[in-house]
């Protein structure tokens, strides 16, 4: 029988864990899910193009050279494996890797322009439906969590993803969310759900259910973007939900 080869990414993988790290950490760290740092631990991926980041992290404890993601053969990014219930998405390069911008799926139109919302964050679902096909759904919720009315919102958002999803239609979204940072600056960001051909609606009603409710579910999306311990605080205001065939 072959001797079992032992890589560079293994033994730094196995340093790591016994220092107390886990899967889950040293993938935050690497920008990858523990999943991945976890089959390359265990050989079943060779995991080269994250040694010299698990090499620095295991010398020094940090890393401040991410390795680079994984490109398609157009220079766009390659799009890596959803949660459960999710759609393939195209992860976020790290600062110092190029990429290509590659065009929307055919089947996607052109985006409406999204304005920032303005005004009192009461209750609110404004529908724009357009000939072509795709529609477009505000909803607007207020930033206190223990509101009826947010509960309300979360209900409405569900039952917009629900009725695309009858209707086989795709979607995306940008998310409407007011973030205070550490240094105390804040701001009214969007974040933008789906990638470049969206999900099917079916993908994103599923995930709905799994966390519990829309809001849920879209607290989960932003919390990937925007770590714990990366802001003071995160309130989603709104939602734009945009379908179509």
């Amino acid at each position: 029988m072959g001797e079992c080869v032992v890589t560079s990414s293994q033994q730094h993988i196995r340093a790591l864990l016994a220092r107390g790290e886990s899967y889950s950490s040293i993938g935050k760290k690497l920008g990858r899910d523990g999943s991945l740092i976890r089959q390359i631990s265990l050989g079943k991926k060779p995991g080269n193009n994250l040694t010299a980041a698990l090499s620095e992290l295991d010398s020094t404890g940090q890393v401040t050279h991410p390795a680079r993601r994984r490109a398609t053969r157009r220079g766009g990014l390659a799009k890596v494996r959803g949660h459960k219930g999710e759609e393939a998405q195209t992860p976020i390069a790290p600062a110092t890797q190029r990429v290509q911008p590659t065009a929307q799926a055919s089947s996607q139109p052109a985006h409406l322009q999204r304005s920032v919302p303005v005004g009192r964050n009461t209750l609110r679902h404004e529908v724009n439906r357009h000939p072509s096909g795709w529609e477009m759904h505000r909803v607007t919720v207020p930033k206190r969590v223990n509101s009826t009315n947010r509960v309300e919102g979360d209900k409405i958002i569900k039952d917009v993803v629900d009725h695309a999803r009858g209707q086989g239609r795709r979607l995306d979204a940008t998310v409407w969310a007011d973030i205070v940072r550490k240094d105390g600056s804040s701001a009214r960001i969007p974040v933008r759900l789906g990638g470049s051909g969206g999900y099917t609606a079916q993908a994103a009603f599923d995930a709905i259910e799994n966390a519990g409710g829309a809001l849920g579910w879209v607290g989960t999306q932003l919390s990937r973007r925007y770590p714990k311990g990366s802001y003071k605080s995160l309130t989603i205001t709104s939602i734009d939900i945009q379908t179509w065939p």
